[in-house]
């Protein structure tokens, strides 16, 4: 049956899958997706793909003139179509949540209802594609964080570290329904990213059961993740497992083996970097790193952390 005879059970979930066509260059297929379909500025996919705003402007612009050339016609794929173009559209909708999560404030308008958007989509894609054990990973992904919420600040509005988020302020629902997908999804015995990243999550969750978080089962699915998808993202999160589970040198070694030219803006990288060196009491190399992980970052409430762990240092010498 072709997709022409199926209703696609939303206009933008049917819009993404007509922007995930072959014939477009892959590396900037999903940000096209985010800008036309979704709406999404090009700084804010920047920061998506850690890349300055004018260079992700510059290769949308260039895309555009390129698609406008070649006179290319978006068509409504086949059902027997739709796999190839999933991964395309399931980026497209993480990095949406991506966005809307990293707004911890709440407070910019133009992110303004991006993560309720990307777990619409997630449900909508889980009940058009059911069989398709990565949709409901990343449902899963997405719900466990959600689950979370609340938690990232506490009653006075101050940023709080997944490790000391109280555990009685997650939602069991929201857990129990990640679960839900996440084991479905395992039955299909074809394992992905997304069931990876959802299983990390799945396991931080477990913290609110146990009062404690197994690190080192952590460390190894991202060892897993790594061999699958080693973006930048996957490789800071390994480190920053591996130093949990086998300690802080373990941890420079890995952290240090990240290549440098992608982490000058990085802003995850330069907060586990200061941590870890400050561990190691490596003054001036934590207070480096403080600095530029402060100048990096977005949120009020994340620099506030951010300088609070750096004068630590100078209370500790």
């Amino acid at each position: 049956m072709s997709i022409t005879d199926t209703s696609f059970p939303d206009e933008r979930l049917k819009m993404l899958f007509l922007c995930s066509q072959p014939e477009i260059d892959p590396s900037i297929r999903t940000p096209l997706m985010l800008q036309t379909v979704l709406g999404i500025d090009a700084a804010r996919i920047a920061s998506a793909f850690v890349v300055k705003p004018s260079t992700m402007g510059q290769r949308l612009t260039r895309a555009k003139a390129k698609i406008r050339a070649g006179r290319l016609t978006f068509t409504i794929p086949d059902a027997e179509e739709l796999p190839l173009r999933l991964d395309a559209v399931l980026e497209a909708i993480y990095a949406v949540y991506g966005s809307g999560w990293d707004d911890l404030a709440g407070v910019d308008a133009r992110r303004k209802g991006l993560v309720d958007e990307a777990i619409y989509l997630g449900r909508l894609l889980t009940k058009f594609m059911p069989d398709e054990p990565e949709v409901q990973g990343l449902l899963s992904l997405m719900l466990h964080c959600e689950a979370r919420r609340t938690a990232r600040r506490d009653d006075s509005g101050s940023y709080v570290p997944l490790s000391g988020q109280d555990t009685s302020r997650w939602s069991i629902p929201l857990m129990m329904e990640a679960e839900h997908y996440l084991h479905t999804a395992a039955r299909s015995g074809r394992l992905g990213r997304f069931q990876l990243m959802a299983a990390i999550q799945s396991v931080h969750s477990q913290r609110a059961r146990t009062g404690r978080t197994e690190w080192e089962e952590i460390a190894l699915l991202y060892e897993g993740l790594t061999r699958l998808s080693p973006t930048l993202g996957v490789l800071v999160g390994r480190t920053a497992a591996c130093a949990e589970a086998y300690g802080a040198v373990e941890g420079l070694v890995l952290l240090e083996a990240i290549p440098q030219d992608k982490i000058v803006n990085y802003q995850p990288y330069w907060a586990l970097a200061a941590h870890l060196y400050q561990k190691m009491e490596q003054v001036e190399k934590a207070r480096s790193a403080y600095s530029r992980a402060i100048g990096l970052c977005e949120d009020l409430s994340v620099k506030q952390f951010l300088h609070q762990r750096a004068n630590e240092i100078s209370i500790a010498k």
